[in-house]
């Protein structure tokens, strides 16, 4: 079986998502783990994720990130993001935005603390 390059658990009231570092965002991979991620959420019956990463690599383009952003909001997820990554500033708040704007709010932070607080797990 292939190392997806994450693992997906369910905790007290939520889903967490670890990715090994070093995972590659790759746009063509994304509907199946955002399939299995909804359908993990499904089963559970919990809408709130928490997805931690270190040294995440990002190469997607602006299109790209807006088409990422699009099938995210349509799981209907809340989706708090700590990773440390190579994508800039900017690519984090187009693709919250084109997120919220469609239903599916997803944030960046920098702690684990802040995501938890931000999910009302704290």
């Amino acid at each position: 079986m292939n190392d997806p390059g994450y693992r997906i658990s369910l905790q007290p009231d939520y889903v967490l998502v670890e990715r090994s570092p070093g995972y590659e965002v790759v746009l063509g991979e994304m509907p199946a783990f955002l399939g299995e991620l909804s359908t993990y959420c499904d089963e559970a019956c919990c809408r709130k994720v928490l997805l931690l990463g270190s040294k995440t690599t990002v190469d997607l383009s602006v299109v790209d990130l807006y088409e990422l952003g699009t099938k995210i909001a349509g799981l209907r997820l809340q989706i708090a993001k700590v990773e440390s990554h190579d994508a800039s500033d900017d690519d984090e708040s187009f693709i919250e935005a084109v997120a919220l704007n469609r239903g599916g709010p997803i944030q960046f932070f920098k702690t684990e603390e802040d995501a938890q607080h931000w999910l009302c797990l704290l």
